[in-house]
């Protein structure tokens, strides 16, 4: 089975990187050597140091280099899921997956992986073509969500295999197929299937699922982003489930 993974990735942005700090996830940063004009910055220092993390003053031209667009911040973090998805099914038979069949844009990726940190989802499966990996701008439209919800590219119909293997429900989301995603039942174990960006689910992973459900539209308009649409029942998975938060 064709599987991409990375265990590492360069996390830039203030916000993200305070996050990933906060949680213990950052083994190196790179800071502007003249950070201390920033209140964000500064802090972000102190609590490296305080916590024993290596800091590297650089300037803005090298840390440009490194990640476009940083803030004057970026952290080496780790990712989660090396230890592949099999095993997360094998440790937690109510697991929450999510799966993209290809993805053309990392922001909607990155999008996705943090509305599935925010509402507890355990890993997300997208196929090996189009975004292939966890990438700055990935990890940083996360917001952080990437070090902690393992992301695995590898081939969908292998990883519905696995799934049916474990009897975790797939349930595919597509315009105009099966009931409202607001009757259907989105308890327990449960792998939620969303399509291409363009094309949407093809005939034959259709065939793979459980249940095929679509979101309603108040509008002629035939289809939502897919950050958007995975937001809309994700939360809605959470809603069923009478989670309070913290």
């Amino acid at each position: 089975m064709l599987m991409i993974y990375s265990n590492t990735v360069r996390l830039p942005g203030r916000n993200g990187v305070a996050e990933a700090l906060q949680w213990g996830k950052v083994h190196k940063v790179f800071l502007v050597a003249d950070y201390g004009r920033e209140e964000k910055l500064a802090e972000i220092y102190q609590k490296a140091k305080a916590d024993g993390i290596t800091v590297e003053l650089v300037n803005k031209k090298l840390l440009d280099k490194m990640v476009y667009d940083n803030q004057g911040v970026v952290a080496e973090v780790n990712l989660p899921g090396e230890n592949g998805l099999e095993e997360l099914l094998k440790r937690k038979r109510d697991a929450v997956v999510v799966m993209i069949n290809h993805i053309d844009y990392e922001q909607n990726l990155g999008a996705v992986i943090r509305t599935s940190w925010a509402t507890g989802v355990d890993a997300v499966v997208v196929a090996p073509s189009g975004v292939t990996a966890v990438t700055p701008v990935v990890a940083k439209i996360s917001m952080g969500g990437a070090v902690f919800v393992p992301v695995y590219f590898q081939s969908l119909f292998m990883s519905l295999k696995m799934l049916h293997k474990y009897a975790i429900k797939v349930v595919g989301v597509e315009v105009g197929k099966g009931k409202s995603v607001f009757e259907a039942k989105l308890n327990g174990g449960i792998a939620l299937l969303f399509g291409n960006e363009a094309k949407g689910l093809s005939e034959p992973l259709m065939a793979e699922c459980d249940e095929m459900v679509h979101i309603p539209m108040a509008s002629k308009i035939a289809s939502v982003n897919l950050s958007v649409a995975a937001g809309v029942v994700l939360f809605e998975r959470v809603r069923q489930a009478g989670v309070k938060g913290v």
